[in-house]
Protein backbone atom coordinates (compact mmCIF):
# COMPACT_ATOMS: atom_id res chain seq x y z
CA UNK A 1 0.00 0.00 0.00
CA UNK A 2 2.72 2.37 0.83
CA UNK A 3 3.98 1.31 -2.99
CA UNK A 4 0.46 3.20 -4.21
CA UNK A 5 0.87 6.08 -2.59
CA UNK A 6 4.06 6.71 -3.35
CA UNK A 7 3.54 5.92 -7.52
CA UNK A 8 0.20 8.53 -6.75
CA UNK A 9 2.12 11.03 -5.47
CA UNK A 10 4.78 10.31 -8.10
CA UNK A 11 2.05 10.75 -10.93
CA UNK A 12 0.45 14.06 -9.22
CA UNK A 13 3.89 15.79 -8.61
CA UNK A 14 4.76 14.89 -12.61
CA UNK A 15 1.09 16.36 -13.58
CA UNK A 16 2.11 19.27 -11.37
CA UNK A 17 5.25 19.89 -13.07
CA UNK A 18 4.33 19.46 -16.59
CA UNK A 19 1.17 22.12 -15.41
CA UNK A 20 3.86 24.32 -14.64
CA UNK A 21 5.77 24.21 -17.47
CA UNK A 22 2.92 25.02 -19.89
CA UNK A 23 2.02 27.66 -17.49
CA UNK A 24 5.82 29.07 -18.08
CA UNK A 25 5.15 28.89 -21.53
CA UNK A 26 2.29 30.74 -21.62
CA UNK A 27 3.70 33.67 -19.06
CA UNK A 28 6.58 33.95 -21.06
CA UNK A 29 4.61 34.66 -24.03
CA UNK A 30 2.09 37.25 -21.95
CA UNK A 31 5.02 38.96 -20.96
CA UNK A 32 6.79 39.55 -24.60
CA UNK A 33 3.54 40.93 -25.62
CA UNK A 34 3.26 43.15 -22.42
CA UNK A 35 6.51 44.54 -23.53
CA UNK A 36 5.37 45.14 -26.90
CA UNK A 37 2.46 46.59 -25.84
CA UNK A 38 4.38 48.85 -23.29
CA UNK A 39 6.47 49.94 -26.41
CA UNK A 40 3.67 50.51 -28.32
CA UNK A 41 2.10 52.59 -25.65
CA UNK A 42 5.28 54.55 -25.29
CA UNK A 43 5.72 55.45 -29.16
CA UNK A 44 1.72 56.94 -28.95
CA UNK A 45 2.35 58.51 -25.71
CA UNK A 46 5.42 60.64 -27.36
CA UNK A 47 3.39 61.12 -30.77
CA UNK A 48 0.40 62.43 -28.86
CA UNK A 49 2.64 64.86 -26.60
CA UNK A 50 4.46 66.29 -29.81
CA UNK A 51 1.46 66.14 -32.00
CA UNK A 52 0.07 68.48 -29.13
CA UNK A 53 2.64 70.33 -28.34
CA UNK A 54 3.44 71.13 -31.60
CA UNK A 55 -0.19 72.38 -31.62
CA UNK A 56 0.10 74.61 -29.03
CA UNK A 57 3.33 76.05 -30.38
CA UNK A 58 1.48 76.65 -33.83
CA UNK A 59 -0.90 77.92 -32.28
CA UNK A 60 0.99 80.32 -30.72
CA UNK A 61 2.82 81.33 -33.70
CA UNK A 62 -0.21 81.86 -35.61
CA UNK A 63 -1.01 84.28 -33.23
CA UNK A 64 1.88 85.97 -33.16
CA UNK A 65 1.62 86.54 -36.47
CA UNK A 66 -2.34 87.04 -37.02
CA UNK A 67 -1.10 90.28 -34.70
CA UNK A 68 2.03 91.21 -37.13
CA UNK A 69 -0.63 90.98 -40.13
CA UNK A 70 -3.07 93.53 -38.47
CA UNK A 71 -0.17 96.04 -37.34
CA UNK A 72 1.13 96.07 -41.20
CA UNK A 73 -2.46 96.53 -42.23
CA UNK A 74 -2.94 99.63 -40.47
CA UNK A 75 0.30 100.86 -40.85
CA UNK A 76 -0.68 100.26 -45.07
CA UNK A 77 -4.11 101.92 -44.50
CA UNK A 78 -2.30 105.11 -42.63
CA UNK A 79 -0.08 105.34 -45.52
CA UNK A 80 -2.81 105.00 -48.13
CA UNK A 81 -4.61 107.41 -46.32
CA UNK A 82 -1.93 110.06 -46.33
CA UNK A 83 -0.76 108.90 -49.82
CA UNK A 84 -4.90 110.05 -50.87
CA UNK A 85 -4.98 112.95 -48.69
CA UNK A 86 -1.93 114.25 -50.52
CA UNK A 87 0.05 114.56 -47.43
CA UNK A 88 3.44 114.16 -46.62
CA UNK A 89 4.49 110.51 -45.87
CA UNK A 90 5.89 110.36 -42.03
CA UNK A 91 9.24 108.30 -42.55
CA UNK A 92 8.28 106.01 -39.86
CA UNK A 93 5.95 104.47 -42.65
CA UNK A 94 8.40 104.01 -45.00
CA UNK A 95 11.17 102.33 -43.10
CA UNK A 96 10.09 98.91 -42.88
CA UNK A 97 10.95 96.65 -39.74
CA UNK A 98 14.35 95.54 -40.88
CA UNK A 99 15.55 99.18 -41.28
CA UNK A 100 15.51 99.06 -45.19
CA UNK A 101 13.03 101.80 -47.30
CA UNK A 102 10.17 100.18 -48.17
CA UNK A 103 8.90 99.65 -52.40
CA UNK A 104 6.32 102.65 -51.59
CA UNK A 105 9.59 104.67 -50.69
CA UNK A 106 11.38 104.33 -53.67
CA UNK A 107 8.58 105.54 -55.75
Amino acid sequence: MPEEWENMIHVLLRDIRAKQDELSIKLQAVVARVGRIESQYDELRMTVTYALGRSTDIQFKQAKQGARIDELFAQLEKFLTARNRGHEIPPHLLVGSTGKRSVAAAR
